[in-house]
C-alpha cells in the first residue's frame, strides 16, 4: 500500500494542476470522435451487408392513365388486372400511400463544446 501511495505522490508532483482539465476535456473529445467514427463505420458495414431490394421500373404515362381509367370506371377498390403491367401488386400498394413531410434532425458534429446546445434540441 505504501508503495502506491509513493507511486501517486510522484505523479502527482510532475502532474501541473492547470492543465489537468485541458488534458480532460481533449481526452474527452477525442474518445467521442472515435466513438461518432466507429458508429458512421458500423453503420456503413451494416449498409454494405443488407440485401439491396430491387425497385419496379416507374410506370409509363400511358400505364398511369389505364390505372386512373380503371379506378374511376370500377368501384374504386379494386384495380382492373388488364391495364396494370407485371407489378400490380407494388402500385396498387403505392396507391394508398401517403408523402410525409422531410424532417430535418440536427447532427452532432462530435464538439463536446457544442454538446448541451445539440442535446437540448430533444
Amino acid at each position: 500500500m505504501k508503495i502506491l501511495e509513493s507511486i501517486n505522490e510522484k505523479i502527482l508532483s510532475q502532474t501541473e494542476v492547470d492543465s489537468i482539465q485541458e488534458e480532460m476535456l481533449t481526452t474527452e473529445k477525442y474518445t467521442i470522435d472515435i466513438k461518432i467514427k466507429f458508429r458512421k463505420l458500423k453503420a456503413f458495414l451494416e449498409q454494405q451487408t443488407r440485401p439491396k431490394v430491387q425497385t419496379p421500373p416507374p410506370l409509363s404515362l400511358r400505364e398511369t392513365a389505364s390505372i386512373q381509367e380503371s379506378q374511376s370506371t370500377s368501384a374504386g377498390t379494386q384495380i382492373n388486372a388488364k391495364a396494370l403491367p407485371a407489378t400490380s401488386s407494388v402500385v396498387s400498394n403505392d396507391l394508398h400511400s401517403h408523402i410525409l413531410p422531410k424532417l430535418t434532425l440536427p447532427s452532432f458534429d462530435g464538439d463536446i463544446l457544442k454538446w448541451k446546445r445539440f442535446w437540448d434540441c430533444f
